[in-house]
């Protein structure tokens, strides 16, 4: 039986290699392996980044698609990447007939990792727009959170004062009353936000 083969694309640091060869299914990665940290641009830069050896150093859109994968995986990535729409397509394309597609992307983020950030996220209509235009024979996408999440994850980064204004356990706290509040929160607002989107598709 053929090992099945799984390619990470916008992999960065591999954080999910360990596992996923745990499960016996052969791993590949890409990745343009061009950040690096700068404190001089604005919004959240790593502390340090150190990349791995990638099987494929390129552009996202410049990955062969001559070669194909049982699984393609796709981790916050698209935030980063000019055209969405073109790497989506190049995703889809990497499948082999039958194979899983898995994306996911916040749906609202704060700039980091710049110069290198352009959208601060994809809803899933947006996935859902595109998914039906594609060689996509069935696909889920699923909204992780809420607003109320959503704004206690943002109230936490705020509450990251910086030293020695740092009051520790204020963040945790803020984030108990604030999920208290959330009953009385129309579910209008409730359902205008989220952490991100999960998309999983299967290709013809």
């Amino acid at each position: 039986m053929t090992p099945c083969e799984l390619l990470d694309v916008g992999a960065g640091l591999s954080p999910y290699k360990q596992m996923i060869t745990s499960k016996n299914i052969n791993y590949y990665s890409q990745d343009f392996s061009g950040y690096q940290p700068n404190r001089n641009l604005d919004g959240f830069q790593e502390s340090s980044w150190d990349y791995p050896v990638h099987d494929y150093i390129c552009d996202i859109l410049e990955i062969d698609i001559g070669r194909k994968f049982d699984i393609v995986l796709c981790t916050e990535v698209l935030e980063h990447v000019p055209d969405p729409i073109r790497a989506f397509e190049v995703l889809v394309a990497l499948l082999k007939p039958g194979g899983t597609l898995i994306i996911t992307v916040p749906i609202m983020s704060l700039a980091d990792q710049a110069p290198f950030w352009f959208h601060s996220g994809l809803t899933p209509y947006w996935f859902e727009h595109w998914a039906v235009r594609s060689e996509l024979d069935r696909f889920n996408i699923s909204l992780h959170g809420d607003f109320v999440d959503l704004e206690i994850q943002n109230m936490k980064t705020f509450f990251e004062f910086r030293k020695p204004w740092r009051i520790p356990g204020l963040a945790r706290l803020h984030g108990v009353y604030f999920r208290k509040l959330s009953f009385f929160v129309k579910e209008e607002v409730r359902s205008s936000g989220g952490f991100g989107t999960l998309f999983v598709g299967i290709k013809k």
